[in-house]
């Protein structure tokens, strides 16, 4: 283990982390394979960012390069990675008992603890234990210690006084893009890693997930909603926030070797662009949204319809074309003063609307029945993106 100093000599601040050797650390057990497929994490600033969202298409290894990087940590350091669930089913030992999977089949914790362990173990309380392995697979000696701890986010409150971890300075936030973000989530997260790090200096935090959905609520909340839709595949850039954080974003490079393309062809070879975030041939997986109809004859009938969700907004516009009457949706940079504006903010302007609106009148009504009956039509994939992430989020609220 290496000496520990602390940030200006306090340990109030925590540990000061010699990010290099940390690195070079990693290099020299040659832990991270060169495949490109393969992401690693070590071209990650840490020391230049606190908060660092990481995304990529699956299969990419971007949990299990955590860990690994977790495990490094623990053995110079005594760090406890902190492992954070959107919920308690993401924790559960049915969906979490093989996440150090990969790493036991390589035996890179006998190489990382030169012998002294070679496997891990999951206990009670969601932790993890490093443990030795005799050769009939008996366990011969456990650390005194988890290396590991995996917490639920709604759960912050139960761990306000217990959640006593002053190491616990690697924090891991896995798929945090879902089907579902519940009502203030990121403020559920952003109190359960007050509980973890007090206040220290010290920690870092990673959100993982997989390119699923560009207009995910956390882009909003983190203020990298822009940074996140102009990304391209294999880019990355560090925003500072309205109030001084710093936000490492990064969409990892896709590519993949000649055994994923063999795979791709043999199980996803289809046009959908849904599959992107599989085969890693389109950045984002994006669905095939019906498309404005062409219809020279078409007539608008209402124009003044909006959605504003994640400080964006679309206009509904409602036509009446070759299927009857419709909506069709694209982006939008301003209302009016006569315009109704549906959202999921909190409403101080009586043109705006809860969700598509709870109210009996016949607009409200139009516009539902016109959704429930897919009489809706979008500019490009992405608006109609947009507008499924907005209802996703009504339905969650």
């Amino acid at each position: 283990m290496e000496k520990i100093k602390f940030i200006e000599d306090n340990p109030d601040l925590g540990i000061y982390y010699d990010w290099s050797k940390i690195y070079k650390e990693c290099k020299r057990l040659k832990i991270y394979p060169k495949d490109p497929a393969i992401w690693n994490p070590l071209s990650v600033p840490v020391w230049e960012t606190k908060w660092n969202v990481l995304m990529s298409i699956r299969s990419k290894g971007k949990t299990t390069a955590l860990l690994l990087l977790g495990l490094v940590m623990y053995r110079m350091y005594g760090t406890v990675t902190m492992y954070l669930g959107q919920n308690k089913d993401k924790i559960r030992p049915k969906n979490t008992s093989t996440m150090y999977g990969v790493i036991t089949i390589n035996n890179y914790i006998e190489k990382i603890f030169d012998g002294k362990f070679n496997d891990i173990v999951l206990k009670s309380g969601g932790k993890w234990y490093l443990v030795l392995r005799d050769d009939d697979g008996k366990i011969i000696d456990t650390d005194s210690k988890a290396c590991c701890v995996m917490a639920a986010i709604p759960d912050y409150e139960d761990y306000k006084s217990t959640f006593v971890y002053p190491t616990g300075d690697l924090i891991v936030f896995d798929e945090f893009i879902s089907k579902n973000y519940y009502p203030n989530e990121f403020l559920d997260l952003t109190q359960m890693i007050s509980n973890i790090i007090r206040n220290r200096l010290s920690p870092v935090i990673f959100m993982t997930a997989n390119t699923i959905n560009k207009h995910y609520p956390y882009f909003n909340e983190l203020e990298i909603y822009d940074v996140v839709q102009s990304l391209q595949a294999g880019e990355h850039v560090i925003t500072t926030g309205t109030k001084g954080t710093r936000v490492y974003t990064a969409i990892i490079d896709p590519t993949v070797n000649e055994k994923k393309k063999i795979f791709n062809r043999t199980f996803f070879g289809f046009a959908n662009p849904a599959l992107g975030a599989i085969t890693g041939e389109t950045t984002w997986s994006e669905f095939n949204y019906p498309h404005i109809i062409k219809d020279k004859d078409s007539e608008t009938l209402l124009n003044c319809v909006y959605i504003y969700h994640n400080k964006k907004l679309v206009n509904l516009e409602i036509v009446l074309n070759n299927v009857g009457l419709s909506i069709n949706v694209h982006w939008a940079k301003r209302t009016y003063d006569d315009s109704v504006i549906y959202t999921c903010d909190p409403i101080y302007d009586k043109r705006y609307r809860f969700k598509l609106g709870t109210s009996n009148n016949r607009l409200d009504k139009l516009i539902n029945a016109l959704f429930k009956t897919n009489k809706v039509y979008y500019a490009t994939n992405d608006v109609g993106s947009f507008v499924e992430s907005y209802l996703k989020y009504c339905k969650m609220i």
